[in-house]
């Protein structure tokens, strides 16, 4: 079977087109970053696991109206069958349209990191040859598994116009005279799944707590 050079030239053209947004929300704790799911303006779907229920008042503040949370952990099961839920919920474009959604907000990075160190799939593939669990995989195999959550993301922006975008905690380590934030990483286990994460998206915004300057 060869190429399809014309059906990829015109999801490249799709790609390049959009206008929607397409960001990462990074922030420590209790800055707001669910707060900002409910200001796109426009019908947003909030998906959020267990670890992210909190986020669901804070989103509906600004919302008027707009919000449809959705929890994809909302059945006991594995970690394998919660990621797969969240798959199937962005991978069903009938039912997100039907909704009329326009926007989708994944909260967050961090339970989605969760997740995946905790499914046997991950355990699966760090292992050697020898059966014997290889901790320098962790990293290779964690972005291997991110990918197909953020790519069906992009996928509905790509399709339909939808703007999208994932939250995720950060660890601010330095502040500045003002109370801005001079350094911070996100929290997520290892330096190349970071960097990965955020290469992902378009667009990067830091929101910050109020602090006193020094």
């Amino acid at each position: 079977m060869s190429f399809d050079f014309k059906g990829a030239m015109e999801k490249a053209k799709r790609d390049a087109e959009s206008t929607a947004l397409e960001a990462l929300i990074l922030g420590p704790s209790g800055s707001g970053k669910s707060y900002r799911a409910g200001t796109f303006g426009c019908k947003t779907l909030y998906l959020y696991g267990g670890g992210e229920s909190h986020g669901v008042q804070a989103a509906k503040q600004e919302s008027d109206g707009n919000l449809v949370p959705l929890r994809y952990d909302h059945e006991s099961g594995s970690s394998d069958t919660t990621l797969q839920n969240a798959l199937d919920i962005l991978g069903d474009k009938a039912f997100i349209q039907k909704l009329g959604i326009k926007a989708v907000y994944m909260d967050g990075a961090s339970e989605l990191e969760f997740l995946i160190r905790n499914s046997q799939k991950f355990k699966d593939s760090c292992k050697n040859t020898k059966g014997v669990h290889n901790a320098f995989d962790e990293p290779k195999v964690t972005v291997t598994l991110f990918r197909p959550i953020i790519e069906a993301l992009k996928e509905l922006r790509t399709e339909f116009g939808i703007h999208i975008a994932m939250s995720c905690i950060i660890d601010v380590k330095e502040y500045g005279d003002s109370g801005e934030i001079i350094e911070c990483a996100p929290r997520i286990l290892g330096y190349g799944v970071a960097e990965s994460l955020i290469q992902q998206f378009g667009d990067t915004l830091v929101v910050g707590k109020m602090v006193h300057p020094k």
